[in-house]
C-alpha cells in the first residue's frame, strides 16, 4: 500500500522560548517554569510530522471470502477471485429428455456452456456405449496358413475448449485447451505347423488394450493394461473356422459395452463462456502374411460410437445475412452450436460459424476437480 503521511495542522516555524517563561495558571494567576519543561512549537513540528506504511498482510485478516471466494494479499495490495468449481454438470442429466446418440467417426461437434467458477485441475467424465464384437476376429488356419498378423489400432476419443473471438473476429472460436483419453490396441495373430510333413496346424491369438484408468488431482493420469490371449493347435491339416474365435472373445470387455471414459485436465480455465468440442475416429494399422483362410468377424474399433445426450430442437432452413439462398444442413440457431462440416483426426486451432452445420442433439458430461 502506498505511505501515508501525518502533519499537524499548523507546521511552520516558530521561534521556541528558552529559560524562565511567565504564563498564567490555573487560578488565573502568573507563575513562572522553565521553558525546557513545556510544549513548545518545536515539539508539535517534529513529533507530529512523521509517515506511516501498511503492508497488505497487515489488513488481509480484516477481510474474509465468502462462499466460491477467495482472499490473497502481495506487494500490490488484497485481491479477492473466485475459488475454481469442483464440479460442474452444464446439462444436469434428465431421463425424460436425455437420449442416445451415434456421432460418425471423426466429426467433431461444438456445444456452448458456461463456466461460472473457472476450473482448476481434474478430468472430464463422458459416458459412451461401444460395440461388443470388437477384436473378436474369426481365425481358420491349414498347411497353407502360415506368419503371422499383427495390427495396431487407436481409438481417439478427443476433446477441446474453445472461447469466442473479440472484435471482428467475434464469429469465430478459438482454441484455449486440448485433451485426450485414447484407447490403444494391438491385436497379434500367428499361424505355424508342426508334425511330421507339418500335418499339424497351430494358432496363436494375442491381445493388449491400454487405457487410462485413473486421474490424479493435478490431472495427471494412470494407464492400466489389460491382455487376451489363447492358443489352439491340432494335428489336422485344417481346422474349422470356429475354434480360434474362442481364444479372444473376452479381450475386449475392458472397452465395450457402456463406459464412462475418463479425459484429464491438467490446466486452469477462467470464469466465462466456453465451448466444448468432442471427436471419436479410429486409426489403424499393422500387417502381414494373412494366408486365405483368415477372415474378420468384426472390426477392430467401431467407426460410430453411441454417446449419453439432449435432444434440441430441430430448426428448418433460414437465409443467413448476406445470403440470397436458405440454408440447408448447415443451418443453426445457437451459434456455434453443431459439428463441423469437413471430417478431423485433431481439433482445428480457429474456425468461424460458416463451417458448421445444425446438429439436434447435445452430449451430457461432467467435470470433476481432483482435489477434494
Amino acid at each position: 500500500m502506498p505511505a501515508i503521511t501525518v502533519s499537524h495542522a499548523k507546521s511552520n516555524t516558530i521561534a521556541d522560548f528558552t529559560g524562565t517563561v511567565t504564563l498564567n495558571n490555573s487560578a488565573g494567576a502568573t507563575t513562572t517554569a522553565m521553558a525546557t519543561d513545556l510544549v513548545r512549537p518545536s515539539d508539535w513540528n517534529s513529533a507530529h510530522n512523521f509517515t506511516f506504511t501498511l503492508s497488505a498482510s497487515d489488513i488481509g485478516s480484516f477481510f474474509s471470502a465468502g462462499a466460491g471466494l477467495g482472499v490473497s494479499t502481495n506487494t500490490n495490495g488484497v485481491t479477492f477471485s473466485q475459488v475454481p468449481g469442483k464440479f460442474l454438470e452444464p446439462f444436469p442429466y434428465a431421463n425424460s429428455n436425455s437420449i442416445t446418440a451415434t456421432y460418425a467417426s471423426h466429426v467433431w461437434a461444438f456445444d456452448p456452456f458456461n463456466c461460472p467458477n473457472g476450473l482448476a485441475s481434474g478430468r472430464f467424465n463422458l459416458f459412451n456405449a461401444r460395440d461388443a464384437s470388437h477384436f473378436s476376429n474369426t481365425l481358420s488356419a491349414n498347411s497353407t496358413s502360415l506368419g503371422g498378423y499383427s495390427i495396431t489400432a487407436v481409438f481417439k476419443n478427443r476433446l477441446a475448449i474453445y472461447s469466442q473471438g473479440a472484435g471482428t473476429d467475434a464469429t469465430r472460436l478459438n482454441s484455449v485447451w486440448t485433451g485426450q483419453g485414447d484407447i490403444s490396441a494391438t491385436q497379434s495373430q500367428t499361424f505355424t505347423q508342426s508334425g511330421a510333413g507339418g500335418t499339424a496346424v497351430g494358432v496363436s491369438n494375442f491381445l493388449t488394450i491400454g487405457m487410462i484408468t485413473a486421474v490424479d488431482n493435478s490431472g495427471g493420469s494412470s494407464t492400466s493394461t489389460q491382455t487376451a490371449s489363447g492358443t489352439f493347435s491340432t494335428g489336422a491339416t485344417s481346422m474349422g473356422a470356429t475354434r480360434a474365435d474362442s481364444l479372444i472373445t473376452a479381450g475386449h470387455n475392458w472397452f465395450t459395452a457402456s463406459c464412462m471414459d475418463m479425459i484429464p485436465f491438467a490446466s486452469t480455465l477462467a470464469p466465462g463462456d466456453y465451448w466444448l468440442g468432442y471427436m471419436h475416429g479410429t486409426d489403424v494399422g499393422g500387417g502381414g502374411t494373412t494366408g486365405v483362410n483368415r477372415t474378420s468377424a468384426g472390426t477392430w474399433f467401431n467407426a460410430t460410437q453411441t454417446r449419453a445426450a439432449f435432444i434440441d430442437g430441430n430448426l428448418s432452413a433460414f437465409k443467413r445475412l448476406g445470403s440470397a439462398t436458405s440454408a440447408n444442413s448447415s443451418s443453426q440457431g445457437v451459434p456455434f452450436h453443431g459439428s463441423l462440416l469437413t471430417a478431423a483426426s485433431t481439433a482445428t486451432g480457429s474456425f468461424g460459424t460458416v463451417n458448421l452445420q445444425h446438429t439436434t442433439r447435445r452430449i451430457y458430461w461432467q467435470f470433476i476437480q481432483g482435489s477434494a
